[in-house]
């Protein structure tokens, strides 16, 4: 698990220069989408400008925080289809961190 999350940090960080973070939780580390993103624009360079619209969850009443992470997820897994990936779990599965989906 350690080295998943290393591996997912690197990722995040090497695309999002800007705004590091350092993965502790598949839970709540993962649910807005956002270092699923890199990992697929650093193997995928050509769905960058798809994946640009995933934005960082700014923080706010929880119902909204979980709406914008539920688009997120929503963007992330049309990205995903298009890939032809063929299991993709659900937006709410992905928005809610729910790690053991």
């Amino acid at each position: 698990e350690t080295l998943m999350l290393k591996w997912g940090t690197l990722h995040h960080n090497c695309v999002h220069i800007h705004s590091p973070v350092f993965l502790r939780n598949f839970s709540t580390d993962l649910w807005d989408s956002r270092v699923f993103a890199a990992v697929l624009v650093s193997h995928v360079p050509s769905k960058k400008a798809a994946l640009d619209r995933i934005k960082m969850i700014v923080q706010g009443p929880p119902e909204d925080e979980y709406k914008q992470r539920l688009l997120n997820g929503k963007l992330l897994l049309k990205t995903l289809q298009d890939l032809q990936i063929p299991f993709l779990p659900p937006p709410e599965a992905i928005a809610q961190g729910n790690s053991r989906v």
